[in-house]
């Protein structure tokens, strides 16, 4: 009888077409085209006998025998990418699936790549940024192995990383003028320096316009660089040439936010202990320092 095997590399496509329900972002995830994983999974269905998933305009959606096997993949993977980790000269190596909030994506990125010899080459991470709130969901879903947030209340079983104070920021030419409403520049709902910022705003009677929105890191950056809207971040997240606007101009005084790592649960591969020790070293050398921007006054009150 000839033996029937299956490649990692296929149930690993699969996982992920699974997680993100979509062709294109697993593609993208695993660092091959579209053409290569739709041929992967189409291996895989041809190989189990059965369809995987059901193929609509603009999602995917796993099929009775897709959900079915999805639980024991996922377990597979995981043990495999532990099984890595022994046998290669106690290398970390594996995977990691890493989400970090939109506002501290350049940050902790950056501080990331200057460590020393990280990510190591035996070390596949994968990183996604989006929303603090959005990462709670796939860190809840098991589709990401761990995630730092920032959120006004600690998760129980998450790792306290920072709690820094969230400052109103801007460019150094920026001038309000008390005539208009304050210029805003933030990300989408749910990012929670938008809701501090709009709920003291509107807690004081201050009158704003959000007149940039933008799930886009360098259009908010750029929005705020370019010397016309106010944004909200926390100490040690603030770039150099920007400025905190005083609240003696009137801003109200802003809360702490509560930075974390939060994790899937369950036994995790020494791969990602690697990745969370990394990110335990990068926020300790961000708040050992003080904040060094400058804080001014700008020309005129908002009230």
């Amino acid at each position: 009888m000839t033996m029937r095997d299956i490649e990692t590399k296929l149930l690993r496509s699969f996982l992920f077409v699974a997680t993100e329900q979509s062709f294109s972002a697993a593609a993208e995830l695993l660092n091959c085209s579209q053409g290569t994983m739709s041929l992967r999974i189409k291996s895989l269905e041809r190989k189990v006998g059965k369809a995987l998933f059901h193929r609509g305009r603009h999602r995917v959606e796993l099929t009775g025998a897709g959900r079915n096997l999805l639980p024991a993949v996922r377990d597979f993977i995981e043990m495999h990418d532990r099984l890595k980790n022994r046998i290669f000269s106690g290398l970390p190596s594996g995977s990691a699936r890493l989400g970090v909030t939109e506002s501290l994506g350049m940050l902790l990125l950056a501080g990331l790549l200057k460590s020393a010899r990280f990510p190591p080459a035996s070390l596949e991470l994968t990183v996604r940024c989006q929303l603090s709130r959005q990462l709670m969901q796939r860190i809840q879903a098991k589709t990401l192995d761990l995630a730092v947030v920032a959120l006004p209340e600690r998760d129980p079983s998450a790792t306290v990383l920072a709690c820094p104070q969230m400052r109103w920021v801007a460019a150094p030419d920026f001038a309000v003028d008390d005539r208009t409403p304050l210029p805003l520049a933030f990300y989408p709902s749910g990012c929670t320096f938008r809701e501090a910022g709009i709920a003291a705003l509107e807690n004081a009677g201050i009158p704003y316009n959000i007149s940039v929105c933008s799930s886009s890191g360098q259009a908010i950056w750029g929005s705020v660089d370019s010397g016309t809207t106010v944004s909200v971040l926390a100490d040690g997240m603030i770039p150099t040439d920007w400025t905190v606007v005083r609240p003696s101009i009137g801003l109200p005084q802003l809360e702490r936010t509560c930075i974390q790592l939060v994790e899937k649960g369950g036994q995790q591969s020494e791969a990602i202990e690697l990745v969370k020790r990394a990110i335990a070293s990068v926020f300790e050398g961000i708040y050992q320092r003080e904040p060094d921007s400058e804080v001014v006054d700008t020309a005129s009150s908002v009230m």
